[in-house]
């Protein structure tokens, strides 16, 4: 969400509760799923009016210093129960205020704001996007079969593993800016983040690509038609690309008033990035 006046895990109130608020949305009905607890040692989740608003809350215990991991999963799913059956304004994980009347009159302040952003959202969810390629590391001296080359013939095997891995990563780059555009050309908005690191895609595999798009629900289908095409053109299967695909989520990535309007460029558990839940 944009600018806040709520704290955030690690600046928590120094009494023993505080409020938590998950999301805002327009309407008080459905109901939460059953079942739904929200967080440990919290009390029950509650659908409260904030202004012309609705939001879930919970009473908890302050979160600890260390907070920023202290309920990622745990908000996640309650986010997502609320967005059941319509859009929402997820706030970044770990949103606590002081007390209910706080937090229901700083929401309320906020009203426009998350007014114009669930209008931009009406109809649409966030997919995320990941391309890498295999990228095993050279081979040491003592693995190659027959006796170590010397002199020339080593510097020559080098360079030319070198090369080959620099190709292979050209390749994978140029794959990963193809996946961007073909992706854009269906969303109406796109953050590119910077890609995990060595190891995150899968033993020797490197991300290339690490973005979210904002799609309109129905062209779910289309995006995924559009992935496999790519995935079926020769030089992916040459240069060993894979792209992932995951969604639709709640749009974590867009639900900041000042999000990126255009796309274009610049969790392996199944759920959105940690980036987008605790911006």
């Amino acid at each position: 969400m944009t600018e806040s006046r709520a704290r955030r895990p690690g600046a928590a109130p120094t009494g023993p509760r505080t409020v938590c608020v998950f999301a805002v949305r327009r309407t008080q009905e459905p109901p939460l799923p059953p079942g739904l607890a929200g967080h440990p040692d919290g009390g029950t989740l509650r659908i409260t009016p904030v202004g012309a608003l609705w939001a879930v809350v919970q009473e908890v215990p302050a979160p600890p210093e260390d907070g920023r991991e202290w309920c990622v999963r745990t908000h996640h799913a309650v986010v997502t129960g609320f967005a059941a059956d319509g859009e929402v304004v997820p706030l970044p994980a770990g949103t606590v205020f002081a007390s209910a009347e706080e937090a229901a009159a700083e929401l309320a302040a906020d009203g426009p704001k998350f007014d114009a952003v669930l209008r931009r959202l009406a109809g649409r969810a966030e997919w995320a996007v990941r391309v890498s390629f295999a990228d095993p590391p050279e081979p040491a001296p003592e693995d190659a079969a027959g006796p170590p080359p010397c002199g020339r013939a080593y510097l020559a095997q080098v360079i030319g593993r070198r090369q080959e891995r620099t190709r292979r990563r050209a390749r994978a780059a140029a794959a990963a800016e193809l996946v961007d555009r073909e992706v854009g050309a269906l969303a109406e908005a796109a953050v590119r983040r910077d890609p995990h690191g060595p190891g995150t895609a899968g033993p020797d595999r490197t991300q290339v690509l690490n973005a979210a798009y904002l799609l309109a629900r129905e062209r779910g289908a289309e995006l995924a038609e559009r992935v496999q095409l790519l995935c079926a053109e020769a030089e992916f299967a040459e240069s060993e690309v894979e792209i992932e695909v995951t969604g639709p989520w709640v749009a974590y990535s867009f639900a900041d008033e000042a999000a990126p309007p255009t796309a274009g460029p610049p969790a392996a558990d199944g759920t959105p990035p940690v980036e987008a839940l605790i911006a």
